[in-house]
């Protein structure tokens, strides 16, 4: 048993006058006191717009200032780097900002955690390599495998809808690495066979899948179970960002890693289970977040992105309540801010044609002029995949966001990883020019040149990468040539957004694959292109369509006299985390309309989890709340009309909607 004090014993009211005055907070009202200073294991939920990661930052600032050892420190851990980088924004310039960025604190997400006290200790220690932690790679190197089995292989998997690329090293034992559940065939079975063998001799040359990596700690913990108590001792305290988004198989190894019943550590997870619409295992979750058990959750309802016109609408959507009082909005409405009508459109079941412009044409005439000239103009759906078979006339119409808007296409941002080097490019420009994310953006192209490397020396060179940028620079430095190249390179793309063009590309791929032959030491083989550097017959017959300097991808632009908006289509998932100025959220198909199902909820006759007999309908409701939040002026709706029911209860159903808030359009 390890005897200790808490690392942090006291935080107090000076302590957050001096964080508010360092990052020039305002408005911290009690519950984001309280989770401030609190030095003990506790949950933390917050709902959007609440400024939870500026909150972490503040109470992390706090820890550094008064941290008191050199060798432990505090564990930060999430899904992505959006605490480092908010650390780097706000504080990279102070003394604080240095301290945490650095040894002894640990600020990353829970794969490189994992990857790198867990999982790399544990294969380097039974003797395997580690070349390369990457599912595509992963995937190639085991389909060679198969040898001359590769299509029989393929052909067997095909009737049972299973995905070679999606099978996973279930065993640390490498000589059986597939469950039978995993192939839905006897292990006597030769195609379960050469697929095991496969994956076993991938597996011995060091290659694994992203996802694999939690296996393979799992088995470091079975075998040493005091590597736990080290890291306990290495990290007395440690914070879990968007703690809704972790599946189970990482919760399960925080969990042993870092148990919450340890009285001389302290764990702080911090989320919103509301928002929890990210596909997971089907495992049993055994450790719920929030913790139920009282005095072991905080919760913070109050959101600075909309007013409380929005927060009426959406607070019913919500499976946990959030807080005593519901969801409350507080954001500051000027004094001459015209209040908005947020709308019901009403469409007829087989016709979507008038939805975006009656949407667009409501914007331009509700939002005040000032707003609309930097307004974030979006609609959103459940579901996105292009659904051609399905026409006006069909009963799931509308099945998908395609289906209001025909130019919309699906991009490798908005979905899988790209499988080109073009999409790589078009992917970082959409990222800055949609969301204005500068620093994923380089990244993306950093990806691309790091994969084409690869691709060059047919074999991963390049090891696993978790900041290509940082890792391409450095293998640049001694060539300033190539240095300088990959930078302009990096400037025409993503700060000048040269548009992409026939005429262009080949003079962009040449310095591309000249980047990735110094980064490789490899060269092109000059004849018999790779398929990643080759353009199909979509790519050049959408180039100037897919990114454009003036127009975002995927935007439907409306024009009325002199007034213009652009309005941003996707998917629920694409838009989670952004903050809109106005919102519509598009009925959409999946085992029944989205809207209609959650009809009784927009009503009010159902509220929460009342009537939720499925995980279908509690993700429905996540979907809808996690759209409904997002925007800070106008929040709108359309339904087909048939949802809302026939004759009388149409009518009914209607004047509820408008009692609760909503105003009314029918097109």
């Amino acid at each position: 048993m390890l005897s200790m004090k808490p690392a942090i014993e006291v935080i107090d009211n000076a302590d957050i006058e001096w964080v508010a005055g360092l990052m020039g907070l305002h408005s911290l009202d009690e519950p984001r006191r309280a989770f401030l200073k609190s030095t003990q294991t506790i949950d933390l939920s917050a709902c959007p717009g609440s400024g939870k990661t500026t909150l972490v930052v503040a109470k992390l600032a706090i820890l550094a200032r008064k941290w008191p050892s050199m060798a432990r420190g505090i564990c930060v851990l999430s899904h992505t780097n959006v605490a480092r980088e908010e650390i780097q924004k706000r504080l990279g310039g102070t003394e604080i900002g240095r301290k945490l960025l650095g040894y002894p604190h640990y600020i990353d997400t829970i794969h490189s955690f994992v990857s790198q006290f867990l999982a790399r200790p544990w294969l380097l220690s039974s003797d395997y390599p580690v070349t390369a932690i990457d599912n595509d790679i992963t995937t190639n190197v085991r389909l060679r495998h198969l040898g001359s089995q590769r299509r029989k292989v393929l052909t067997a998997l095909n009737p049972k809808h299973i995905e070679f690329s999606s099978l996973r090293l279930r065993s640390a034992d490498f000589s059986t690495p597939l469950e039978s559940t995993q192939l839905k065939m006897k292990p006597t079975a030769p195609t379960f066979l050469a697929v095991a063998e496969a994956m076993q001799k991938a597996a011995e040359q060091g290659y694994y899948c992203y996802d694999e990596i939690f296996t393979f700690g799992g088995a470091l913990l079975d075998e040493h179970p005091e590597v736990a108590e080290s890291l306990v001792r290495r990290f007395p305290v440690v914070l879990i960002d968007e703690m809704q988004d972790t599946s189970q198989l990482q919760s399960e190894i925080l969990r042993r890693v870092f148990p919450r019943d340890r009285a001389e550590l302290c764990v702080q997870r911090v989320g919103d289970a509301n928002q929890a619409i990210y596909e997971g295992d089907k495992s049993p979750v055994s450790d719920v977040f929030p913790d139920p058990t009282d005095g072991r959750s905080l919760t913070i309802g109050s959101s600075f992105r909309f007013d409380q016109s929005i927060a009426s609408l959406a607070t019913g959507l919500a499976i946990i309540p959030v807080g005593a009082d519901g969801l409350q909005g507080i954001r500051n409405r000027k004094p001459a801010e015209p209040p908005c009508r947020h709308t019901v459109f009403i469409f007829p079941d087989g016709d979507t044609s008038q939805v975006l412009s009656a949407y667009a044409r409501h914007a331009l005439s509700t939002l005040d002029p000032m707003v609309l000239t930097k307004a974030r103009v979006a609609a959103v759906g459940s579901v996105h995949q292009l659904r051609p078979e399905i026409a006006p006339g069909h009963k799931h119409f509308p099945a998908s966001v395609s289906h209001y808007w025909q130019d919309y296409k699906i991009t490798s941002l908005a979905s899988a990883r790209p499988t080109h080097l073009i999409e790589y490019v078009h992917s970082a420009q959409a990222i800055v020019i949609d969301k204005g994310n500068l620093c994923d953006g380089v990244n993306g192209v950093a990806e691309g040149i790091i994969r084409l490397a690869n691709t060059l020396a047919e074999r991963p060179v390049l090891r696993a990468f978790s900041r290509p940028h940082r890792l391409l620079e450095r293998l640049l430095a001694d060539n300033a040539a190539t240095l300088g190249v990959y930078r302009s390179m990096l400037r025409r793309l993503l700060v000048d957004r040269e548009v992409m063009s026939l005429a262009l590309w080949p003079g962009i791929s040449r310095d591309l694959i000249a980047i990735a032959e110094v980064a490789s030491g490899c060269s092109s083989p000059g004849s018999s292109p790779d398929p990643f550097l080759e353009l199909t017959a979509e790519h050049k017959s959408s180039f100037e369509l897919k990114v454009r300097a003036e127009t975002p991808p995927n935007t439907y632009r409306f024009q009325d006299a002199e007034q213009t908006v652009d309005v941003r289509i996707g998917s629920i998932h694409s838009v989670k985390g952004q903050t809109h100025t106005a919102t519509l959220v598009l009925d959409t198909y999946n085992n029944g309309h989205h809207m209609e199902r959650i009809l009784p909820w927009l009503l009010g006759d159902r509220v929460g989890d009342q009537g939720v007999s499925s995980d279908l309908a509690a993700k429905r409701l996540r979907l809808a709340y996690v759209a409904m939040t997002r925007p800070t002026h106008l929040l709108c709706l359309a339904l087909r009309r048939s949802s809302i029911g026939k004759g009388c209860e149409y009518e009914a159903n209607k004047e509820k909607l408008v009692a609760n808030g909503w105003n009314f359009i029918e097109l």
